[in-house]
């Protein structure tokens, strides 16, 4: 618990996040950083991409 709090206090974090989405169709990825700003909290996208499931599955 002592590590969230942590992670909650600082004024930027770098964050990965992956689905496969609805369709099923891949894997969707995602690297963000959020900086806390004077209005709250700011997301800007570092990078990201799509990986197709290859068609035998």
């Amino acid at each position: 618990m002592r590590r969230l709090i942590e992670l909650a206090r600082k004024r930027r974090l770098v964050v990965v996040g992956l689905m496969s989405g609805t369709s099923a169709d891949g894997i969707d990825a995602c690297v963000a950083e959020i900086e806390e700003g004077a209005h709250g909290p700011t997301p800007s996208i570092l990078a990201h991409r799509t990986d197709p499931h290859p068609p035998e599955l």
